[in-house]
């Protein structure tokens, strides 16, 4: 009796056995169709824009495993599958004259022009948020949201192998772009310092500034001034209070706002190390002849004019994407003058 029982049992398993047999069989062609995509996804800029930068690098693997498993799991028929894998590595899904449209606020779908918009929504979420620690070369590189997207959907654009970040190929000529966070601290990788050691020689320089140009009423010996707070910034009430107290107590404003100039001077450069002297001039009309306070609404365009023409001139890019991690807005950047007057940067 339990022998018929169990050949039940076996009888009702192999059916399921069957039916997973089924449906595995049903998916093979996944299989080709992953082979298939990669040959694609690899064909063109997207193989020479990712394997010499990238060696050996499991990461990269990971990449591109995330698109063909994305196209693989959209719901769409085979062929518009392929032929969308196609479009990608061929003519490529990104609108670059838009993308590269100077001061406008755009999000990176926006700038989507694809024949499968349906397989599109479906892995945009995949391939818009890839971002890490990848290899580059020899070294290990940080790449931000929106950097291997852009790669992956156009094959003209590619991981740079030079300056910036990414070289886009506009049909006309071949431009470095650099990509930054948008609250990001606008900083190259040549010919920046630190300003902890500016801070301090400031510091010092005020207390004998202090000394020597503010007499003691007589009976009084050591008098002891208030605390002044140096950063650069508009919250140092070394830069708002520091010259009229000075003036309060008799000190020549025109003295006064000369040291001052020379202070911003010292800790500007600290950061800024091979500064032009034009540049630097045009921070410095932010200080107030007659009482020696900054005026950092005023200070704020000169610095971002000066800013992103240094960080061009000495890393080498031909524009900035300005990409934000959260939402994907970004906004392209091709020179000082279209970042002072449109971009939102600290």
């Amino acid at each position: 009796m339990r022998a018929k029982e169990f050949l039940h049992e076996v009888d009702a398993n192999v059916a399921k056995v069957q039916s997973n047999i089924v449906d595995k069989v049903n998916t093979i062609f996944d299989i080709d169709e992953l082979n298939q995509i990669y040959s694609y996804v690899r064909k063109i800029d997207l193989g020479t824009g990712f394997e010499p930068i990238f060696s050996k690098d499991e990461d990269l693997k990971q990449i591109q495993g995330v698109l063909s498993r994305s196209i693989i799991d959209a719901k769409a028929t085979f062929e518009e599958k392929l032929e969308f894998a196609k479009e990608m590595a061929t003519t490529g899904i990104i609108d670059i004259n838009q993308l590269l449209t100077p001061g406008v606020k755009q999000n990176l779908q926006s700038v989507v022009k694809t024949n499968f918009p349906n397989i599109f929504k479906q892995i945009a979420s995949d391939i818009l948020n890839i971002s890490g620690s990848f290899l580059s070369g020899t070294k290990k590189t940080n790449r931000g949201k929106g950097e291997f997207f852009l790669a992956i959907a156009s094959p003209f654009i590619s991981m740079a192998k030079g300056a910036g970040d990414l070289d886009i190929n506009t049909g006309k000529n071949s431009m470095a772009i650099e990509v930054k966070a948008d609250l990001g601290r606008l900083k190259g990788r040549k010919g920046y310092g630190t300003t902890d050691t500016a801070y301090r020689e400031i510091k010092s320089n005020s207390k004998l500034f202090l000394k020597n140009n503010i007499k003691e009423p007589e009976g009084q010996v050591n008098k002891q001034h208030p605390d002044f707070i140096v950063t650069l910034g508009a919250k140092s009430n070394f830069w708002s209070q520091f010259g009229p107290y000075c003036i309060q107590h008799g000190v020549d404003p025109g003295l006064v706002s000369s040291f001052i100039k020379s202070q911003l001077e010292i800790v500007v450069r600290s950061l800024y190390i091979n500064l032009d002297r034009e540049s630097m001039d045009s921070m410095l009309t932010s200080v107030d002849e007659t009482t020696g306070v900054v005026d950092f609404k005023a200070l704020s365009p000169a610095v971002k004019v000066a800013a992103f023409t240094y960080y061009q001139q000495s890393d080498g890019f031909d524009g900035l994407l300005l990409i934000n991690g959260d939402s994907l807005n970004f906004m392209y950047i091709p020179d000082a003058t279209t970042f002072q007057q449109s971009a939102r940067y600290a």
